[in-house]
């Protein structure tokens, strides 16, 4: 014989199973981050070297100087290769903002580390629109200003990080597509994992080599990602 159960009785089973559902995430959830505090989605968390800055809560509160900051101990992650075809990559579909209400926000999120920079098979048509773009029109599309003394520092040792930064990442993610020259090993270190830092990047597919010093490294930058890029530096 069939039984009708009141509404409130499937409420309660609704409510138990999202219960147990959070449960179980957050159980998963915990077990999964490291003692940092960094999360690790991947399968084997071994391969996973902690990617955060050593801070101890004096440390991160203690007050500064505008602009001024200081510098810590860093552990590079293990970036795992890109092991897929690039033209097999579909442009990856960014929603910029949801329908209705809006509200502006900085969009912060936490990032798994081989999703800093993602490319897909238009690269190289992006690579060629910003490459004639920055031939003919380069002063008004890359610019990286001078300091302004009393209140605040020029750009350029932000965008010479960036592109280090980019070039050893990309090396790393995407050994198919970028090659790197170092330097000597017996006179520099201050690259990842200990390694002499970067001379030279080069797109492999395109054959186009840029030496890191003797380019305008905002402008190497542009060219190795299909992103738009902006630096801020905070001020005085």
């Amino acid at each position: 014989m069939g039984m009708v159960l009141p509404a409130s009785f499937w409420h309660l089973v609704a409510a138990g199973m999202v219960a147990c559902a959070f449960a179980v995430a957050f159980r998963w959830t915990k077990q999964r981050r490291s003692g940092s505090g960094a999360l690790d989605t991947r399968k084997d968390s071994t391969q996973y070297v902690k990617a955060v800055p050593l801070l101890d809560k004096e440390q991160a509160t203690a007050p500064r100087a505008p602009g001024e900051w200081t510098a810590v101990e860093f552990h590079y992650p293990r970036i795992e290769p890109f092991r897929e075809k690039l033209e097999d990559i579909k442009p990856i579909p960014y929603r910029p903002f949801k329908w209705g209400e809006y509200f502006v926000t900085m969009g912060i999120r936490s990032m798994h580390w081989d999703e800093w920079i993602e490319l897909d098979r238009d690269f190289f048509h992006y690579f060629k629109i910003r490459e004639q773009r920055i031939n003919t029109r380069r002063d008004r599309l890359v610019r990286t200003l001078p300091t302004t003394p009393g209140v605040v520092e020029g750009g350029h040792a932000g965008a010479t990080e960036l592109v280090e930064e980019l070039a050893e990442y990309l090396s790393a993610r995407f050994p198919t597509i970028y090659t790197v020259v170092r330097h000597d090993p017996e006179k520099n270190t201050s690259g990842w994992y200990g390694k002499p830092s970067i001379k030279e990047i080069t797109i492999v597919p395109l054959q186009k080599t840029y030496v890191l010093a003797q380019e305008d490294p905002m402008v190497i930058s542009a060219l190795l990602v299909q992103e738009d890029l902006a630096i801020m530096v905070e001020g005085k």
